[in-house]
């Protein structure tokens, strides 16, 4: 509660993309105690970066990615991250494609699959808060 939110950045889903906007993050006027990524490589350059200014994971700052790739529990510091099921996703997909083809298809549909939070050591309570 009360904390500033900056507005989002983009990657282009690279390490080297996570390392360069997280370098961006940290010139800026705000000393963030969280960063969500939006897929585990892009984390990766981040914390990089992070740890690179002096920052320590999760002592100074926390990080949370997305994906579970394989690497992630076995990283220096191993990444808390969101695990989706993506091959759940590629098949309702390609079901919706199959009814546009088919002439089956009934207009636009929103669906919600559960994630899971896989936390490791790369999160922890802000630094106010412990």
């Amino acid at each position: 509660a009360g904390a500033t939110v900056p507005e989002p950045v983009y990657g282009d889903w690279t390490p080297a993309s996570g390392h360069a906007e997280m370098l961006r993050l940290l010139e800026g006027p705000l000393e963030p105690t969280a960063v969500f990524v939006a897929n585990d490589q892009m984390a990766v350059g981040a914390i990089h970066a992070a740890e690179r200014c002096g920052l320590s994971v999760p002592g100074d700052v926390s990080f949370v990615g997305f994906d579970d790739a394989d690497d992630s529990a076995y990283l220096h510091t191993p990444l808390t991250t969101v695990r989706a099921d993506f091959l759940e996703t590629a098949r309702r997909g390609v079901n919706r494609l199959i009814q546009a083809v088919e002439g089956t298809e009934d207009g636009p549909r929103q669906f919600t699959l559960p994630v899971e939070l896989i936390i490791r050591e790369s999160a922890a309570p802000p630094r106010s808060h412990r």
